[in-house]
């Protein structure tokens, strides 16, 4: 399970579930253009991970040249940072961070009366960082898998075992069944690489090239501390 295409490449017995940097910038940049935004700026905490997911998005993005910058894991004063976005006055921040920085750097823009827009890919799903935020991030957007029968399987684990389940923990499920069901054909890489698609419990998973399938990717927003499609 991960955005970069590092974990497949070369590796012929390698099967990715997971939605991909490609799709994710496809997803966001559409929803972008929609908006018209005349400026953006692209924060983006520097692991393999996000810089594939950034670098996606920067090959697609045809708008004015966004502002770019690069975060370390460690960075929490973000203050300076804050100031040098908010000079650019950006439309929107298109935030490629886990926390801390997901919520550490639109406090830090909000207490410095920054008004634009907030978007993040499936980390935004983030309880504790949306809380952490304190509002910061009161309507950001959020690009990620979004179902009813998603969100209901996570309502029910969480009714089930009295604690946070994270919706892609319950994506591994349908992980599992995929592959209990290509053991069970007796032929694993055969069973997957016949099909174009796979069913599972929480919906349909498309293959989006040879070695990868992921259900597909929509558009939330953060309202009332809650991610809601």
């Amino acid at each position: 399970m991960a955005y970069s295409d590092k974990v497949i490449d070369g590796r012929r017995f390698v099967r990715r579930f997971f939605n991909t940097a490609l799709q994710s910038a496809k997803t966001t940049v559409e929803e972008l253009s929609k908006r018209s935004y005349s400026t953006i700026a692209v924060v983006t905490t520097v692991n393999e991970t996000t810089v594939a997911v950034r670098d996606e998005f920067l090959k697609l993005w045809t708008g004015q040249p966004p502002l770019v910058v690069d975060l370390n894991p460690a960075d929490t004063d973000l203050n300076s940072t804050a100031s040098r976005i908010q000079a650019g006055n950006p439309s929107a921040v298109y935030l490629i961070s886990g926390p801390p920085q997901l919520f550490l750097l639109p406090t830090a823009l909000r207490r410095i009366a920054y008004k634009g827009d907030f978007i993040t890919p499936s980390y935004g799903r983030n309880q504790a960082a949306i809380k952490a935020a304190n509002g910061a991030l009161e309507g950001a957007l959020v690009i990620a898998v979004f179902s009813d029968r998603l969100e209901g399987l996570v309502e029910e684990c969480k009714r089930r075992f009295g604690t946070d389940v994270s919706e892609d923990g319950v994506s591994a499920y349908d992980v599992g069944l995929f592959l209990a069901r290509g053991f069970e054909s007796g032929d694993l890489l055969q069973y997957l690489d016949s099909r174009t698609e796979l069913s599972g419990e929480t919906g349909v998973w498309q293959k989006q090239d040879r070695y990868t399938f992921a259900p597909a990717l929509s558009v939330g927003h953060i309202s009332g501390g809650s991610v809601l499609k």
